[in-house]
């Protein structure tokens, strides 16, 4: 078993394409992203609710996808949400962590 596990890896590194020849979409890498988050939540996205979409919304601010050009736009439609509520939940999380550092 432990010889099979060393030929498996060997051969992923032989047959991995190099950093520099993976061409990632801004697309998939936002649902990459989403999908991440949902899988953390461990709920159907249609089951989400205010605060599981909060949770996603926050991980996606923090790892800087909501920066990425056209994502706002993008993750709201993969959540089925507007961009206006994307918007207004990004204003609640800074209104939050500001509540939060005035307290400390």
């Amino acid at each position: 078993l432990f010889d099979l596990e060393l030929k498996l890896k060997e051969f992923l590194t032989l047959t991995s394409p190099s950093d520099e020849e993976i061409d990632f979409s801004s697309d998939d890498v936002i649902a990459n992203s989403i999908h991440e988050g949902i899988v953390q939540i461990g709920i159907p996205i249609h089951l989400l609710n205010k605060s599981d979409r909060l949770k996603i919304i926050e991980m996606l601010n923090e790892k800087g996808i909501l920066k990425m050009q056209k994502s706002v736009p993008k993750v709201a439609s993969y959540l089925g949400i507007s961009r206006f509520t994307v918007y207004n939940y990004l204003k609640e999380l800074k209104l939050n962590e500001e509540a939060s550092e005035s307290i400390s």
